[in-house]
């Protein structure tokens, strides 16, 4: 018993280190963004301009004719204090393999028996994922190329294959490394309330779950933070596809997105948003 609770604490400590530490809010500072078919697009006009303050602390950011303030810390700045190989090696040899297949398997990754006991053998089982996933080893072009190539993967016109072709993406996809990340990220997200597509509803289209996804891929690509994205998705045609009113988005944005519960604020938000409207099918 007490084996099996020190391995589920060990387990729950690397998820938390290794796999969330991406939940900034901040900005982006690059200038072009990769997407998932491997072509580079300008990121000024998706994801704002920053421009420094007297407030060295702060930067202020601009969308679509909107100023806003926040906290200039990327992505990539917000970390845990992380678990190290000397703390993961004095686990013993069955809680080592507990630990590192719970932490592929949550990322959908697996490995052979013999070549993840290989790894753990290494002692420098954790370092060799953390440097991994900072690194970018995907030839995304070959890939994206894999995925379609019917004589591997079905296609299909009667079912959302664009939903299919995320999830085969993450099969097809050989390293473990940020493209990976990053993806596993993005679908993460959009199973949320947040970003989900909805794409079972009338409003919504098949494009939709591509937007959104791929939007969620390209922010973290250029290191936006996740306040940031949220706003950018929040004020998207993909998102308000998914509302039957002006009242229904101004609820869930105000709850969501400015944590304020406050059902007499609803009128106002939808009374503010009464003109907003979707301006083609």
């Amino acid at each position: 018993m007490h084996i099996l609770r020190s391995s589920l604490r060990v387990t729950l400590f690397v998820l938390i280190t290794l796999i969330l530490p991406n939940c900034g809010g901040g900005g982006s500072t690059s200038n072009t963004a990769t997407t998932n078919n491997g072509t580079n697009t300008p990121t000024g006009t998706n994801t704002g301009t920053t421009t420094p303050t007297t407030d060295d602390e702060f930067s202020q950011s601009q969308y679509k004719g909107l100023n806003f303030y926040y906290k200039n810390l990327s992505t990539s700045a917000y970390k845990l204090t992380q678990l190290s190989d000397s703390t993961f090696n004095a686990l013993t040899e069955t809680e080592k393999l507990e630990v590192a297949n719970k932490l592929l398997e949550t990322l959908f990754y697996g490995l052979p028996l013999k070549t993840l006991q290989e790894k753990i053998a290494s002692g420098n089982f954790i370092e060799s994922i953390r440097t991994g996933l900072d690194e970018d080893r995907t030839d995304k072009e070959v890939l994206e190329n894999d995925i379609l190539d019917e004589t591997k993967y079905r296609q299909t016109d009667y079912n959302e294959q664009v939903a299919v072709d995320i999830l085969t993406r993450f099969y097809a996809m050989h390293e473990l490394d940020s493209y990976f990340l990053r993806n596993w990220i993005a679908y993460i997200l959009t199973q949320t309330i947040m970003f989900s597509p909805a794409y079972e509803l009338e409003s919504t289209h098949t494009p939709n779950i591509a937007r959104v996804y791929n939007r969620l891929v390209t922010m973290l690509g250029v290191d936006s933070g996740m306040r940031y994205i949220t706003y950018v998705h929040m004020m998207s045609e993909d998102n308000w596809r998914r509302f039957r009113s002006p009242e229904d988005n101004g609820r869930e944005m105000l709850e969501i997105f400015t944590l304020d519960g406050d059902d007499s604020h609803v009128p106002l938000a939808g009374k503010a948003l009464q003109n907003w409207k979707l301006d083609r099918d």
